[in-house]
Parts: C-alpha cells; structure tokens; sequence
C-alpha cells in the first residue's frame, strides 16, 4: 500500500469500527490471527480477531459514545502510527468509581502493521489515567 493508502486506512478504521461502529468491516480489516496489545486498562493481549471483538465491546462499555479524531498518521512500509483524541461520556462503574457519568477527553497512540490490506498487529497507549482523573475531579 502507498502511504496515502495507509493513511487513508487508519481514517477509515477509525472512521467506521469506532465512530460509526460498523462491527461488519472489523471482518474486512482485519487478520483473523490479529494480536493487539494494551487495549485495555490491564493490559491484556488480544489475539484474534474474536478476542479483540470482546475487548472493543469492553471499551464501548465504559465509554459507549466514544468519538475517535484522527490527529496524525505515520507511515513507515508496513506500519503506521496514529495520534488520536477520543471523546465521550465515561461510565465510572465501568472504572470502578460510584459517581455520575463524566464527559472526558484523552489521547491515543495506536501503531499497528498493514499487510495486504488488513490489521496483523499493533499496540495502543490509551490514557486511562486522564480518564481515571477527569472522572474523580
């Protein structure tokens, strides 16, 4: 894929899986043999694309609005690094906190390898703690 392919299909990634959750192009997207790491606030692995189904659910569960915003995107051969800014409102169950829902704004990196047009892999470092800090405020 060229660079601008690249970019092109993080932005849909983004744009589809999260924002719209259009759960039929995970399928298209992605490697059944997929691994993600630190997806989660403890950092458990996902390995297919099945496991990772279950993790992204577990996300939408704590922020079920969530809106990604592609800030920049990377590119080197295979791999691309996106800078995101997420938005939502946070469900403090979800984080263990008994208090009221909280709007919250934190930032992403996700790299992940690109090979014929599908996800093989990657590792994201989600701010967990802005959204841990922004729901005790």
């Amino acid at each position: 894929m060229t660079r601008n392919e690249m970019v092109s299909h993080v932005e849909r990634w983004f744009e589809e899986v999260w924002n719209q959750r259009n759960d039929a192009v995970m399928d298209e997207m992605m490697a059944q043999d997929v691994w993600i790491e630190g997806f989660t606030p403890d950092e458990t692995t996902a390995h297919g694309i099945d496991h990772f189904k279950a993790m992204r659910i577990g996300i939408l569960q704590m922020i079920p609005d969530i809106q990604v915003t592609v800030d920049r995107v990377a590119v080197d051969g295979e791999d691309c690094v996106a800078w995101l800014t997420c938005r939502g409102t946070a469900e403090p169950t979800a984080f263990g906190l008994v208090c009221d829902p909280k709007p919250v704004e934190f930032y992403t990196v996700a790299w992940a390898t690109v090979r014929n047009g599908k996800y093989i892999g990657g590792r994201n470092l989600i701010d967990f703690g802005a959204v841990m800090r922004q729901l005790q405020s």
